[in-house]
């Protein structure tokens, strides 16, 4: 007789090689197993399941490892890299909170602000210049910050000569600034004997839509020629 209603029977197997395939689809199944004692190598083969699958990789001699994370909605990702002998490709992009990178003990060199954008073409640079000027009066170059950009200035100069050749041996009292003409205001002012110029330790800021003036003024009590040039870097 057989052991159950739909004519099938029960097998017992001990001590047996045996190999037992399973293709378990859309199926809710427990199976308890108490393997003891026995050789079994049993493939399983999970087709449109839904299942949460930790992998903890320790130690592993595996030539590549090609891992694809994206799209994925993890709180905190922590990556660390360490000891390699090969090239590590990061590629960190559209971002929207913080992002904190440590580079330490590299090859190769990690440029500033205004080192990139020179290599990126961002930089910015500026020169007016005007002839017999008298005592009191300027040249002056403008310009205007595109709207969703920032300029950032980071050092100005120039220099003052006398229009006559009966004044060069004269003093040649100058003076450079900058002014925004949208928020009236002088941003910054120096001056000199024949010349003056500034390195910035902290970059003068100038919001978009904002338009500056970069001024060389003659303070000298004859006509003097005036320049004044200015760098920096828009982002």
């Amino acid at each position: 007789m057989p052991d159950y209603a739909d004519w099938t029977e029960s097998i017992e197997l001990l001590g047996s090689e045996v190999m037992v395939p399973f293709d378990v689809q859309g199926a809710y199944i427990q199976v308890p197993m108490d393997l003891q004692g026995s050789l079994i190598q049993m493939p399983v083969d999970i087709q449109g399941q839904y299942i949460d699958l930790k992998v903890d990789i320790v130690a592993q001699t595996v030539g590549s490892i090609a891992i694809d994370i994206s799209a994925q909605s993890i709180g905190n990702l922590n990556v660390n890299i360490a000891a390699q002998t090969g090239n590590v490709n990061v590629n960190i992009a559209a971002q929207s909170g913080n992002v904190t990178i440590n580079v330490a003990a590299q090859s190769v060199g990690v440029y500033l602000q205004p080192e990139w954008a020179a290599a990126q073409g961002t930089d910015k640079n500026f020169r007016a210049s005007q002839a017999g000027l008298s005592f009191g009066t300027y040249g002056y170059a403008s310009y205007a910050v595109p709207t969703g950009k920032t300029l950032y200035i980071t050092h100005i100069g120039g220099y003052s000569y006398a229009h006559a050749v009966a004044d060069a041996d004269k003093n040649q009292i100058m003076a450079i600034s900058i002014y925004d003409a949208t928020a009236p205001g002088y941003l910054f002012e120096t001056g000199g004997n024949g010349g003056a110029f500034a390195n910035l330790s902290k970059p003068i800021r100038v919001p978009a839509e904002h338009t500056v003036w970069f001024m060389a003024w003659n303070f000298a009590n004859h006509d003097c020629d005036v320049s004044v040039s200015v760098s920096g870097y828009e982002v």
